[in-house]
């Protein structure tokens, strides 16, 4: 398929620079009621006017709308990494903070993400580091590696040799013996009703 977008879209008002996009593809996805659009632009486009365009593009379909940008590698620059997490935010919710204020520093290859608001153990959990290798390679057919620190990160070894030492209590395989009942008099003891 090849178009702009404003060419299948005539009624809807977007920015020029997303208007002009040259539709690579479109995919749906039945399960969610998604419509995946990979479209060429020839400048970067911020993620918040990529969400725009396709929300307003979903309303008019009544079906989920993405839009996903496709640059040539060359126009891959480490700022872009920034709208990416913009994007892996709106995918994956629980994210949302670990990277306000997240320092990236790299050699063109190798990319370290330092956050500041703590996390990195969950978001390695989640994959977070392969998804942004791979939107990178989607987006701008480019391979970089990724990594993740984090400057005031408490690990779970180090939170439990910080806190006060616990009671040990020793367990043993063998259950108790049963106590002997004790009676205090008195009582129907023994007795039988007449």
């Amino acid at each position: 398929m090849s178009g702009k977008i404003k060419e299948l879209f005539e009624d809807i008002e977007l920015p020029a620079v997303i208007a002009e996009g040259e539709v690579l593809t479109i995919a749906r996805r039945r399960a969610k009621n998604e419509l995946n659009f990979n479209v060429s632009f020839s400048e970067l486009v911020p993620m918040k006017e990529l969400f725009a365009a396709s929300d307003a593009i979903s309303q008019k379909l009544g079906a989920e709308a993405v839009i996903y940008p496709k640059y040539f590698s060359e126009q891959f620059t480490t700022s872009y990494l920034y709208e990416i997490f913009e994007l892996l935010k709106r995918k994956f919710v629980g994210i949302n903070g670990y990277f306000d204020d997240a320092v990236i520093d790299d050699d063109g290859q190798t990319f370290e993400i330092t956050l500041k608001s703590g996390g990195k153990s969950m978001l390695l959990g989640m994959g977070i580091d392969k998804k942004i290798e791979a939107y990178v390679k989607g987006i701008f057919d480019k391979n970089i590696s990724v990594i993740l620190s984090s400057n005031n990160e408490l690990d779970v070894e180090e939170y439990v040799s910080r806190e006060a030492p616990v009671e040990r209590v020793s367990v043993t395989s063998e259950a108790p013996k049963p106590a002997k009942p004790k009676y205090s008099g008195g009582g129907s003891r023994g007795r039988r009703p007449q």
